[in-house]
């Protein structure tokens, strides 16, 4: 099962809830669950669609106000074409980390994609192991029965669990 997290952080150090996307039907708007944005796309990473309707959800009053700059790193989505386009509009700066950069410019490469990785890591390891997961035909965990992930509820047969903190 492949889920893509976003996680971003304001110049005041303000984390913003972050975002999880699952493989799966389409959605158009973005759905809170357990602190956390979540949405679905077919192929469950970040492209340039997806991005700019993040940008309108997260970022509404920032957005739209002049003077204002996003720093991003060199993934495709975030320097495309539509993107570009939407930041000139809206009077938005861009500043690109050069490829290579990324962990030594980025403190949230090491200090949060590394603590969400190592907690999330033992969360689906004990889903693949209880009666909570289904497979699909291919033999892969079927992700509309993934939600207790975010959600915090206990597994089935497991007893409770620990919640995302």
């Amino acid at each position: 099962m492949r889920v893509t997290a976003m996680f971003s952080v304001t110049l005041s150090g303000k984390n913003l809830p972050p975002g999880i996307i699952w493989k799966g039907e389409t959605t158009t708007t973005f759905e809170r669950v357990g602190g956390c944005l979540v949405i679905q796309q077919p192929k469950p990473w970040v492209d340039q669609d997806l991005l700019l309707r993040w940008l309108e959800h997260t970022f509404p009053t920032l957005y739209d106000g002049p003077g204002q700059f996003l720093v991003w790193d060199l993934m495709r989505a975030h320097i495309g074409k539509r993107v570009k386009a939407a930041c000139v509009k809206k009077e938005v700066r861009m500043y690109v980390v050069p490829g290579g950069l990324t962990s030594y410019l980025q403190a949230d490469d090491v200090g949060i994609y590394k603590s969400f990785k190592d907690r999330m890591s033992g969360l689906i390891t004990a889903g693949k192991e209880s009666d909570a997961v289904t497979y699909m035909r291919g033999g892969n965990p079927d992700p509309r029965q993934s939600r207790w992930l975010l959600t915090g509820s206990p597994l089935p047969g497991r007893g409770s669990q620990k919640k995302l903190s």
